[in-house]
């Protein structure tokens, strides 16, 4: 695990919990935070808020243990890589065989995911994905916002 990522989870922990850094962290202790750091900050962030969202369950087998958070369309693309309409709280199992799994396996969680959130999901996340890109404060002061 890297420095910056172990610096994170330390921040996480003296926080008490990632809810508790977006309603207390003060915005100066956000903006010394180094760049990788606050990237790997808003990852944990936006996995927790996709969870939260979710009521902590799988949205498609409604397991409540060993959750993730997928990103629909991937996370290389800042515009929409903390977008919460672009995450889905998935078992660990469900996001291996089936989001990351053979293209058959690909294809049907597609189609869950059509059915969970609309045909049109995909087609709305890539137009998104042309949009203009929020800053790093911006997007945790929006976070901020959505879990208080």
């Amino acid at each position: 695990m890297s420095k910056s990522r172990n610096r994170v989870l330390k921040l996480i922990r003296q926080y008490d919990g990632t809810d508790n850094v977006l309603r207390s962290m003060p915005i100066a202790e956000f903006r010394q935070l180094k760049s990788i750091e606050q990237k790997l900050l808003l990852d944990e962030c936006w996995s927790y808020l996709v969870k939260l969202r979710a009521g902590f369950r799988c949205e498609i087998s409604g397991a409540e243990s060993g959750l993730n958070s997928h990103h629909i369309i991937g996370k290389d693309t800042l515009r929409i890589r903390w977008e919460l309409d672009n995450g889905i709280a998935i078992t660990s199992g469900i996001h291996s065989f089936d989001a990351h799994g053979t293209r058959v396996r690909q294809m049907r969680f597609e189609e869950k995911v059509k059915r969970l959130r609309g045909a049109d999901i995909y087609d709305r996340l890539f137009a998104l994905r042309d949009g203009k890109v929020l800053g790093k404060v911006s997007m945790f002061l929006y976070f901020r916002e959505v879990v208080v």
